[in-house]
Order: structure tokens, then C-alpha cells, then sequence
């Protein structure tokens, strides 16, 4: 009688355990919403994007391939996002980012801009930063400004279970089981 009133408190233990133990990671995104000219870009990166080392150009600038967006909510489009550093002195831009679609030589701008750094840390390990931010769009030859725009970066955060909760839940679960299984025996 003993034995079964200790694997009763052992399991009730685990499941509470395994219950109290639970917690929500987050995955943590930024929205932007880029309007200049009576157009709007969207799209999303997580706020800690996992940037290549042949994407960084340390102390000016970092890359982003493949991001889908959209332009006046139309069909989901594939481009590339560059983030400029405030503090590059070689830079007589500094700040901003660039969205644009096409390869590396025939590059289609949609959007060209300067401002504050809109990221912190280093170009290799980035966290994007939130807020509303004014930004001066630069016309085609790449340097004089023509208009400012308002880009929008929203955090986003959406709570995922993490693995080891769930695994924790499992435990808990399959032994208050395999007890209820043998108290029958």
C-alpha cells in the first residue's frame, strides 16, 4: 500500500512539475511598412535575422536575400534588404536601408533611402530595431534626395512552445499512465 501511495505522489509530482516547467519561447519578427510616392512596400524579418559572412560589410552595411514583400498589398514579390550603419565614415550616406529586386548587376531600386540606423549591434549580428521612422528617399543617381518617406517596423511576437516543454509534458503524461496501467495490475 506503501509503494502505491509513493508512485502516486512521484507521478502527481512529475505531471505538477511538468506543468509548472512549461514556458513559451518567442519568435520574435519585425513588420515593415515602407510609403513613399503613393506606394507601400511590406514585408517581415525575424528580429535577429542569421546574417552570412559574405553579406556583412563590417561598420557600413548587411544583406538580406530572399525576402518576400509586397507592393500596394499586390501578389507576394522576392527581393533583396540592405541595412546601412550610421557610423560609417566612408560612407557619405549613412543610415537607411535599400529594398530592390533583380541580380547583383541589374539591380531594380524600389526603395533607396538614408536616415537613422534602424538596427543595433554589429552588421554580423544585427537586432532590428522598432519605430517610426523618417527616411529620405535618393533618386536615381544614387545620391540626391528626392522626397522623405515614413517607414513603420512593428514588433511582432508570436509565443511557440519550446521542445523541452513539451518533452517535459510527454514524460509527465506517460508515466502518470504507465502507473494508472500498473495500479490496475
Amino acid at each position: 500500500m506503501n509503494r502505491l501511495i509513493f508512485r502516486s505522489l512521484v507521478t502527481l509530482s512529475l505531471l505538477c512539475f511538468s506543468l509548472v516547467a512549461a514556458r513559451q519561447a518567442c519568435a520574435d519578427s519585425v513588420k515593415y511598412s515602407w510609403s513613399f510616392g503613393g506606394n507601400t512596400f511590406t514585408w517581415s524579418l525575424p528580429t535577429n535575422p542569421v546574417i552570412s559572412s559574405e553579406n556583412v560589410v563590417a561598420g557600413l552595411s548587411f544583406t538580406i536575400p530572399g525576402v518576400t514583400f509586397t507592393e500596394n498589398g499586390g501578389a507576394p514579390m522576392t527581393g533583396t534588404v540592405d541595412f546601412f550603419s550610421s557610423s560609417s565614415l566612408n560612407d557619405p550616406i549613412p543610415g537607411g536601408f535599400d529594398l530592390y529586386t533583380g541580380p547583383q548587376n541589374n539591380q531594380n531600386f524600389l526603395a533607396d533611402t538614408f536616415g537613422p540606423q534602424l538596427y543595433t549591434g554589429s552588421e554580423g549580428t544585427p537586432t532590428l530595431s522598432a519605430g517610426v521612422f523618417t527616411l529620405s528617399q535618393i533618386g536615381s543617381d544614387g545620391f540626391t534626395p528626392i522626397g522623405t518617406g515614413t517607414l513603420t517596423a512593428t514588433l511582432v511576437s508570436s509565443a511557440v512552445p519550446e521542445p523541452p516543454t513539451i518533452l517535459l509534458l510527454a514524460v509527465g503524461l506517460v508515466i502518470g499512465l504507465a502507473v494508472a496501467v500498473l495500479r490496475k495490475n
